[in-house]
């Protein structure tokens, strides 16, 4: 009885390199992907330091003319996700308080811009 024995030809180190090669491509091309944007979050309180839950979050890219509306979480946190490089301009505003701005907000590549109001309460 004859025993044939047939090895499977193997891959090359070229080959192998190849394939690592193209993963850590697509990985570092994923890794790019991912800070391209920036994010602006805070908290949103009252004069007495309370949250102040629901309030309207207006923003606007002074540079595209982009506008966004968002509102704040019951815990007065609110997050504008996403956001192009850029400068922009928030307006907060929630009823019995007044309206507060601000403007010049610089958003970077990966970036996450913490900016907290606090709204002063209304005489109207």
């Amino acid at each position: 009885m004859i025993r044939r024995l047939v090895s499977e030809p193997r891959p090359s180190a070229k080959t192998h390199a190849t394939i690592i090669l193209f993963v850590c491509l697509m990985l570092s091309s994923r890794a790019l992907a991912q800070v391209q944007n920036g994010q602006i979050i805070g908290v949103i309180a009252g004069p007495s330091g309370a949250v102040v839950a629901h309030a309207s979050v207006h923003i606007r890219d002074l540079a595209t003319g982009y506008e966004g509306h968002f509102e704040s979480n019951d815990a007065g946190i609110y997050t504008i996700p996403e956001l192009i490089v850029g400068s922009y301009a928030i307006r907060v505003a929630a009823p019995g308080f007044k309206t507060v701005r601000a403007t010049n907000l610089l958003v970077t590549a990966g970036s996450v811009l913490r900016v907290d109001f606090n709204l002063g309460l209304s005489t109207r």
